[in-house]
């Protein structure tokens, strides 16, 4: 099982999140994906899921967004991806170090893994 050390160490890596997001991508098209009622009703689930488990978003999944988001808008230039992807990141964080095995969460990682953008 990945833990919440592993992921942030991914992402501070020279070239993780530089092998996703330097790619020749139509990223407003993945960006409209992402808006689709199902994308977004199973990312809110998500969302809730972490958020009811009433503790506070971890220190580590704060760190982990924002340095995926200065990173991605290095490379991208696009304010709203950065936004998406350093919330799918952070997110993956916090349920790891809350312990909470979210089936979406799995995936979602499992496509950055993979060198993909989820949508």
């Amino acid at each position: 099982m990945t833990t919440a050390d592993e992921v942030f160490q991914k992402i501070k890596s020279d070239n993780f999140l530089h092998e996703i997001f330097s790619q020749n991508t139509n990223w407003e098209s993945m960006l409209d994906a992402r808006d689709s009622s199902e994308f977004d009703t199973l990312w809110s689930a998500a969302y809730k899921i972490i958020q009811e488990d009433g503790r506070p978003e971890t220190l580590k999944a704060k760190e982990a967004r924002e340095i995926s988001f200065k990173r991605i808008f290095q490379l991208t230039g696009n304010s709203e991806l950065a936004g998406y992807a350093s919330d799918d990141l952070g997110l993956v964080i916090d349920a790891l170090e809350k312990k909470l095995d979210i089936d979406f969460i799995n995936k979602l990682w499992g496509i950055y893994t993979s060198g993909g953008f989820p949508h």
